[in-house]
């Protein structure tokens, strides 16, 4: 996938940043969206760039007034998308929270270990992982995982 309006070419001409960074930048709540300066065939335009619903936006204006008020409206646009896919309760957030400072210690992502939890469950069946877990343990007690044959002949020949 590529950007049709690649700004290269493009003059930037930002305030006192050394043509680098945006012209201005519209905020809303935790949104903010940057508003560029350049020069297109030797006329300035205002563009404003965002991500809304996954894909990229841009848009270019002659007048800066014009620029700022659909960046805001773009803005509200895409806090009101985060609000909606924001439906964690109080709890779920808790419960969150905590699963994630257990889980931290162990350097492992929460998603690999429901994914790991699930699978496990799924082939124990009605017995309990914790169960299953102990039983194993018993069993191969005293068993040396990445042992070679060789290793093995030499130490039954020791005995």
């Amino acid at each position: 996938m590529s950007d049709k309006f690649l700004t290269t070419g493009v003059r930037c001409l930002s305030k006192g940043q050394n043509n680098e960074g945006p012209h201005t930048v519209v905020r809303h709540r935790s949104v903010t969206i940057p508003i560029y300066a350049g020069t297109v065939g030797g006329k300035l335009r205002y563009t404003i760039a965002f991500y809304l619903d996954g894909r990229r936006q841009r848009r270019m204006f002659t007048d800066l007034e014009k620029a700022k008020h659909e960046a805001k409206l773009a803005a509200e646009k895409i806090q009101r998308g985060l609000e909606a896919n924001n439906d964690l309760s109080t709890r779920d957030r808790e419960i969150f929270h905590a699963a994630r400072k257990i889980l931290t210690p162990l350097d492992t992502p929460m998603l690999a270990a429901v994914e790991e939890y699930a699978r496990a469950r799924k082939l124990l069946g009605d017995l309990p992982l914790l169960t299953a877990v102990q039983s194993f343990l018993r069993q191969n007690e005293g068993v040396k995982h990445g042992v070679t044959v060789p290793q093995v002949y030499q130490e039954m020949l020791a005995f």
